[in-house]
């Protein structure tokens, strides 16, 4: 059975993401390494995977680089993120993904650069 990919990712918005980053280099640079990071992580899922999902916090009105996000996002069934803490985020868009797909679900998160295809295909391989 092929798996479906789990994207969970943050809308991008200066000041909501990387601020440890943020500190050092300002809000708006890491949010806009946060985008990239975003673009990056669906560009290498969606040429892998056929069923895609993305499990999204925050408002992306807001987000830098929101027309991209949207254009990137178009194709991906895209749930909202739900739960008080990072657990309960990840257990129930691990549910929300898997009730969709009737699939193994492969999740991946957006602060893997290095992350390739030759990856990804061998995760959905096993």
């Amino acid at each position: 059975m092929t798996p479906a990919v789990l994207v969970m990712a943050k809308a991008p918005v200066a000041g909501e993401v990387k601020t440890r980053l943020g500190a050092d280099v300002g809000m708006a640079a890491a949010a806009e390494l946060a985008a990239a990071s975003v673009l990056d992580t669906l560009e290498v899922c969606g040429a892998v995977f056929d069923d895609c999902h993305a499990a999204l916090a925050g408002d992306l009105d807001r987000a830098v680089g929101c027309e991209a996000l949207r254009a990137a996002l178009s194709t991906w069934t895209v749930h909202p993120q739900r739960g008080a803490g990072l657990a309960a985020r990840l257990a129930n868009a691990h549910a929300d993904v898997a009730r969709a797909a009737g699939a193994p679900v492969v999740q991946i998160g957006t602060d893997t650069p290095h992350l390739a295809e030759r990856h990804l295909r061998a995760v959905a391989d096993l």
